[in-house]
């Protein structure tokens, strides 16, 4: 069973975060970029995790079903409707273009 985000103390989620840089929201040469990035990072840091320590084919939609529900719980905290829909839409892509094309990445370095 994989070590989830939530589980860690701050202090080792820090220590991850300056030692091990998190790509954010995109794959290197990645071609899906979500508008303001930024404001998604701290959920693309914990899909990154997920991703760095997963084991599994489990593990790995786990992960990207986190993303989603963080990206998510993201959008909730905007106060405009268009936007707040604008972004949801974005939730919903990348989720889906992780599940097609975040395989190699998922198991890219990872012993089978």
């Amino acid at each position: 069973m994989q070590t989830k985000w939530v589980d860690l103390t701050e202090k080792k989620k820090q220590l991850w975060l300056s030692s091990w840089k998190p790509n954010g929201c995109w794959a290197k040469g990645g071609w899906l970029k979500p508008p303001y990035a930024m404001f998604f990072e701290a959920s693309c840091n914990i899909h990154d995790w997920s991703y760095e320590y997963g084991k599994n084919e489990s593990d790995r939609k786990e992960a990207d079903e986190g993303l989603l529900k963080y990206m998510k719980q993201d959008v909730k905290k905007i106060e405009c409707t268009i936007k707040r829909i604008y972004y949801y839409s974005w939730c919903y892509l990348y989720y889906f273009a992780l599940r097609i094309r975040g395989k190699s990445a998922f198991y890219r370095n990872k012993q089978k």
